[in-house]
């Protein structure tokens, strides 16, 4: 499913200073994180640039924003759509004190992703799991938070756990999907009804495609959804391919998520764009949630980037 942002940079620095008091009045933190303001502060800049028409300047000749400032302000657009959709999704998730420790531990690392190591990127990690949250109930699915998995939704008297990994290199993403299988049968095994009980594992791979400094560059929206589509398959293809032939029926499918920046050359318009495959096993899905099964992948299939 390919989604294109429906928020322009003035709604998202709105939902961004609304997300700094829910920080403070509603959350009780204690300071507002300096990534945070760093982001506001760059997507004002962003939102001058595009008032002032200079969008183009941010944007390298080989495809890529090598610059580090042109990179920061390209990638703080990336986050602010992404605490824009998480604060959406979550504002009225309770309890509270689970969202507070989560965002505060997500908003952790730096702001520009090419500074990121393999020691500084569990920020990130966690704000995949929140997005992911936020969509799934947005999608209207009873998403739960900072339980023992990732996530875990409840619906019709089946369970969905799901286990959510953001590769840092592309060579580790069939370790992390083993990873997650194996975190996952732990959960069915612990968990107190043996039926109606199945798993998801989630993988973000865009820092496996976009370490921080390239971006899509495209003459026109339809290119840019064929690219996306073509690079999240081409992933499963190689790496996932495998999940119809689990001998564990529990393990219902795989979710790719790719949300990157783009320019449109046609429009000059400098977006976030979101890919989104899901991969489920009919006959696991069947047999596990024989009640809920259709309406759980019409939740799954209506699941877009914003």
């Amino acid at each position: 499913m390919f989604s294109l942002p429906q928020r322009s940079y003035p709604e998202i620095l709105c939902d961004l200073e609304a997300l700094k008091q829910h920080l403070l009045t509603n959350l009780g933190s204690q300071w507002i994180p300096v990534r945070l303001s760093q982001a506001i502060d760059n997507i004002k800049e962003l939102e001058q640039l595009r008032r002032d028409n200079r969008l183009e300047e941010l944007i390298s000749p080989n495809d890529a924003t090598a610059e580090p400032r042109a990179r920061e302000l390209v990638w703080s657009i990336v986050e602010g759509q992404q605490l824009s959709t998480i604060f959406a999704g979550l504002r009225d998730y309770e309890p509270r004190r689970v969202i507070k420790r989560k965002m505060e531990q997500a908003l952790k690392g730096p702001l520009d992703p090419n500074d990121e190591t393999s020691n500084t990127n569990e920020g990130r990690n966690i704000l995949f799991e929140l997005l992911l949250g936020a969509q799934f109930r947005r999608a209207g699915l009873d998403a739960k938070i900072g339980g023992k998995a990732d996530l875990q939704l409840d619906h019709a008297r089946g369970r969905l756990y799901v286990e959510c990994k953001r590769p840092f290199v592309e060579k580790s993403i069939r370790e992390n999907i083993l990873i997650a299988r194996t975190q996952l049968r732990k959960r069915f095994d612990a968990d107190e009804r043996p039926d109606g009980v199945g798993g998801l594992v989630a993988i973000s791979i865009s820092k496996v495609l976009n370490k921080g400094s390239n971006m899509f560059v495209v003459e026109n929206e339809d290119e840019l959804e064929h690219k996306l589509g073509a690079e999240v398959m081409q992933i499963h293809e190689q790496y996932g391919s495998d999940y119809g032939r689990q001998i564990d029926l529990r393990l219902v499918g795989m979710f790719y998520h790719l949300f990157t920046p783009a320019y449109v050359s046609s429009t000059r318009r400098l977006i976030i764009a979101s890919e989104i495959l899901i991969r489920t096993r009919g006959d696991s899905v069947q047999t596990i949630f024989p009640i809920s099964g259709d309406l759980l992948t019409q939740h799954l299939r209506s699941l877009g980037g914003f």
